[in-house]
C-alpha cells in the first residue's frame, strides 16, 4: 500500500476480461517475454483471473525460498487431480502437513539402496524397450518413452512383479486413469493451464473412475502384503517408515504418495527425455562429446552404478535441456499471506507464477542463452551456481520436485545406454524452437531408432 493505495503490479489487473487468455494459450512464451520487457521482472495477466507474473533468480529466490510462507503449492491442484490420486497424497499439502508426509517419502523411497535396485531394474527396461524401438521406423518417441518411464516408476515403486503380466495390467490401469482424449489434447496445453484441460464427458470420467479404483484395490493388497513381507522397493520403506511418535503412514496414505510420485515423475520425466535425445540428434558437435565420454568411462561393459558419477558432460547436457525445456513453462502458486516484491503488493488470494521460462533465458545469467551449450555448467564457468535459483526446471528450495534424484538417474541411464548400442534421428514436421514447446509437439514429434554399427562403437 502506498498513502493507502493499493500498489498492484502493472498489467490486467481489474479489467473483468479474459483477453489475455487467447494469446497466452496461443504462444505463452511471446506472450511472457513481450509482457516482461514491456513492465519489468512482475507483471499482472488476465487469464481466466487475475494472475501475478515474477520472472528472475529473485522472483525464484523470493517465491521458492525466502518468502515461502506466503505461497501454497497444495491449493493450486485442481478437484479432478486430486479424486484420481487421493487428498492424502504429499503435493496438495502445505506447511506442517506437508513435512510429516515428506519424512516418510523422502527417505524411504530415495534411500541409496532403494534407488540402486531402481537402477537395476531400469537397465533392464530401457534394454527392452530401445531394442523395440529399434527398427529404423519413426515413432512417437514422446508416447514411446512415456510408457518405459512408467514401467521404470512402477519398479522403483514396488520391485518386480510376482507375474509378468502384473506390469502390463499396472500400466493399463494407470494410463486409463490418466488418459486424455486425443481430438481434444491437441487444443489445450495441460501443463500450463490447468483450467483449460480436456473436461471429460461423464462416461470418460466414470472409465477414470473405475480405473483409479481398480489400480486402488490393488495397491491397497501390496500395501497390505508389504507390511508384513517387506522388500528393498520405496513403497516396502514408507509402509515400514515411523516418526518420532511410532507412528507410520496409513494404507491409504501410502497409496496416494505411490500415485502422487507416479504422475508427477511421468509427465516431467517423459518431457525431458524427449528434448533430450532430440538435442543429441540435432547437435553433432555435443553427441560426439557424449559419445567420447560414454566410450571412456563405460566402453563396450554394462553400465554400472558407479559410472553415474563419472559423467560431467552428460550431467552438463542434461542441466542443459532442462534449461531450454523445462517441464513446465510457469509453476503456480495460490498466496496465503499478503508480501511485497519490488515494491508491488502480491493479495492473499492472488494466483502467482514465476515464468521458468523467461528466468532461463535471461542474458545476464545465461551467456547466449539461446544457444545449447552444456560446458556453461562446467567449471570455471558453473552459470547456475554463480546465480542462486537460476536453474529452477525441478523447482527449488523445500518445494523442489522430489523425484529429481530418480529422474536424474533415469535419463542418465535411458541415454548412456542409447549411445552404447543405436543412433537415432529426429523426424519433425515443424520447427524446434524453444517457443515450440506445447504438449502437441512432444506426442507428435518422431524419431528413428536403429542399431549403433559395430565399427562404431
Amino acid at each position: 500500500m502506498v498513502n493507502g493505495v493499493s500498489s498492484l503490479p502493472p498489467g490486467a489487473v481489474a479489467e473483468a476480461t479474459t483477453d489475455d487468455l487467447q494469446p497466452y494459450m496461443t504462444n505463452p512464451v511471446r506472450f511472457l517475454w513481450q509482457r516482461y520487457r514491456q513492465y519489468g521482472r512482475i507483471f499482472t495477466a488476465q487469464l481466466d483471473r487475475p494472475t501475478i507474473f515474477m520472472v528472475g533468480p529473485e522472483a525464484n529466490k523470493f517465491i521458492l525460498h525466502d518468502r515461502k510462507d506466503c505461497f501454497s503449492s497444495g491449493q493450486t491442484w485442481p478437484q479432478a487431480v486430486r479424486s484420481l490420486l487421493g487428498e492424502e497424497a504429499l503435493s496438495f499439502h502445505d506447511g506442517e502437513s506437508y513435512l510429516r508426509l515428506l519424512q516418510f517419502v523422502s527417505p524411504s523411497a530415495f534411500a541409496p539402496d532403494v534407488l540402486h535396485g531402481a537402477f537395476e531394474s531400469l537397465k533392464v527396461c530401457v534394454d527392452t524397450h530401445s531394442q523395440r524401438w529399434a527398427t529404423g521406423k519413426p515413432l512417437a518417441f514422446h508416447t514411446e518413452v512415456r510408457g518405459l518411464v512408467n514401467e521404470a516408476m512402477f519398479r522403483w515403486m514396488m520391485g518386480t512383479p510376482d507375474q509378468p503380466a502384473e506390469m502390463d495390467e499396472l500400466k493399463a490401469l494407470y494410463k486409463a486413469m490418466t488418459f486424455i482424449p486425443e481430438p481434444r489434447e491437441k487444443q489445450a496445453r495441460s501443463q500450463d493451464l490447468p483450467w483449460t484441460r480436456h473436461r471429460p464427458s461423464v462416461e470418460e470420467w466414470q472409465a477414470k473412475l473405475d480405473a483409479r479404483d481398480t489400480l486402488h484395490r490393488y495397491l491397497m493388497s501390496v500395501v497390505a502384503s508389504r507390511r508384513h513381507h517387506p522388500r528393498c522397493d520405496a513403497l516396502s520403506r514408507m509402509c515400514q517408515k515411523k516418526d518420532k511418535a511410532d507412528l507410520g503412514l496409513t494404507d491409504r496414505e501410502v497409496v496416494a504418495q505411490m500415485l502422487n510420485l507416479m504422475s508427477a515423475g511421468t509427465d516431467a520425466s517423459s518431457a525431458i527425455a524427449t528434448w533430450l535425445l532430440s538435442a543429441v540428434a540435432r547437435f553433432p558437435e555435443v553427441r560426439a562429446k557424449l559419445q567420447a565420454e560414454t566410450d571412456t568411462v563405460v566402453g563396450d561393459e554394462p553400465l554400472q552404478w558407479h559410472h553415474l558419477s563419472q559423467l560431467p558432460y552428460t550431467m552438463g547436457v542434461l542441466k542443459e535441456v532442462e534449461r531450454m525445456h523445462p517441464p513446465a513453462l510457469a509453476p503456480v502458486r495460490v498466496v496465503v499471506k499478503p508480501c511485497q516484491f519490488d515494491g508491488y503488493d502480491v493479495p492473499e488470494g492472488a494466483m502467482v507464477r514465476y515464468a521458468t521460462i523467461i528466468s532461463h533465458f535471461l542474458p545476464e545469467v545465461f551467456a547466449h542463452p539461446e544457444t545449447f551449450d552444456p560446458e556453461r555448467f562446467a567449471p570455471p564457468r558453473e552459470e547456475d551456481k554463480r546465480t542462486p535459483y537460476s536453474l529452477v526446471g525441478f523447482g527449488g528450495g523445500s518445494r523442489h520436485c522430489l523425484g529429481k534424484p530418480f529422474a536424474k538417474i533415469f535419463l542418465q541411464t535411458l541415454l548412456v545406454m542409447l549411445l552404447q548400442h543405436y543412433d537415432w534421428t529426429v523426424v519433425a514436421d515443424r520447427e524446434l524452437a524453444p517457443e515450440r514447446r506445447d504438449h502437441v509437439l512432444k506426442a507428435q514429434l518422431k524419431m528413428a531408432f536403429t542399431t549403433r554399427a559395430a565399427a562404431h562403437r
